[in-house]
């Protein structure tokens, strides 16, 4: 991956370990490592039928699933850290999380802070973002970490989350 020479590589390797080989909340490693809170700009969030999923993630669901798509990204100030894109099985949800999901001012990770439940991570990696332009506004020919995963409550996956992440424009906040 390129990255900015003014920013050391052990500082870059360490971030995209964090972010992307830990299960817990990115929200909170995020805010850790530039010192300070982060906002949510929630792009998008709808409904869509199970049809619409791809096979890989429509593994994770049944047809009968209620199952909200959501597209945001963390951000402070005019910096965008990190995107995603996530799928929710609404139906199995407590109203708490429901209402908090459908007012759009919370990370996924703070939503659910208070649900029990694990996350399991499928794949981590680089990747361009082009790939996922139809998805999310990202640059497409710029490279992101990403980690994809699922958050599992009871023995059922309830959200299929993937999260691309700026690590230069982290790195430059923590470094900062």
């Amino acid at each position: 991956m390129e990255m900015s020479k003014v920013l050391p590589e052990p500082l870059t390797s360490l971030v995209k370990d964090m972010l992307t080989k830990t299960d817990g909340s990115t929200t909170k490693a995020i805010e850790t490592l530039i010192g300070g809170k982060v906002d949510i700009e929630v792009f998008r969030q709808v409904y869509v039928d199970y049809d619409h999923l791809s096979a890989e993630e429509a593994k994770l669901f049944q047809s009968d699933d209620q199952i909200l798509f959501r597209t945001s990204s963390l951000k402070r100030g005019n910096d965008y850290l990190s995107f995603n894109y996530v799928y929710v099985k609404t139906n199995a949800l407590p109203p708490a999380v429901k209402q908090y999901l459908k007012e759009e001012r919370l990370p996924i990770g703070k939503i659910i802070s208070e649900l029990e439940s694990r996350r399991e991570i499928f794949s981590t990696g680089d990747c361009l973002g082009k790939h996922f332009t139809q998805l999310v506004p990202v640059s497409a020919d710029r490279t992101y970490a990403f980690k994809k995963y699922q958050i599992i409550s009871g023995r059922q996956c309830m959200f299929y989350v993937c999260e691309l992440f700026d690590l230069e424009q982290i790195c430059k906040l923590t470094a900062g």
